[in-house]
């Protein structure tokens, strides 16, 4: 957003930046506050098979609200939309305004100073953070979407396909590949990132020998 709209026009000119943390803050915690009561503690009674006595043993289980077939149903369908389907087509609309930008700037690309040749490099490196962010997430959204169906149509997830969990074994895949991938974007379109890090690891290596 602070891209597509200088950073003095949005929430980030509430006391100095303030107003973006206090609002993912404030919206975070309402939109997770019923998470809190949906596992209780309980103590059930279990035989030790060392000294044969029976002991109390702490175990997690769902609590009423969890088990309610409509409470999971609609919390299915409202984090699929809020945590997958808005997040990538806001992502998809905004980075594609960012390349059209790009676009248009690319002919007066070699009339422009360094420091605004840096702020294009810098638009480039975010895109394409943005593009592995959505292709990275997109098949647990796929999934979430096809879940929320079932539990819309069926009441509960009635049908399990073959290509179903083979998409979710992708999906954490490409998960804790999104996570790692983006030190190797940053090093590739970043060249003051690239050199620090590379200076770093140099100072580290001679430290060691």
């Amino acid at each position: 957003f602070n891209i597509c709209k200088p950073f003095s026009r949005n929430m980030g000119s509430v006391c100095n930046g303030l107003g973006y943390f206090f609002t993912i803050i404030t919206f975070s915690t309402l939109y997770n506050v019923t998470k809190f009561f949906e596992f209780e503690t309980v103590y059930v009674d279990q035989e030790d098979p060392m000294t044969n006595t029976v002991v109390q043993v702490a175990k997690m289980q769902l609590t009423v609200l969890r088990s309610d077939p409509l409470y999971a149903t609609a919390n299915l369908v409202l984090n699929t939309i809020v945590v997958g389907v808005i997040p990538i087509i806001v992502l998809a609309i905004i980075n594609y305004q960012i390349v059209q930008t790009m676009k248009k700037n690319t002919q007066a690309h070699n009339k422009i100073c360094s420091s605004q040749r840096r702020d294009q490099s810098m638009i480039a490196l975010l895109s394409g953070v943005v593009m592995v962010l959505i292709v990275c997430h997109l098949p647990k959204t796929v999934i979430n979407i096809y879940e929320s169906y079932q539990m819309i149509v069926y009441g509960s997830l009635k049908l399990k396909p073959f290509w179903g969990r083979l998409m979710i074994k992708c999906s954490h895949t490409l998960l804790g590949l999104s996570s790692a991938s983006n030190i190797i974007i940053y090093f590739y379109k970043d060249f003051q990132f690239r050199s620090v890090l590379l200076a770093g690891c140099s100072r580290c290596t001679q430290d060691e020998s």
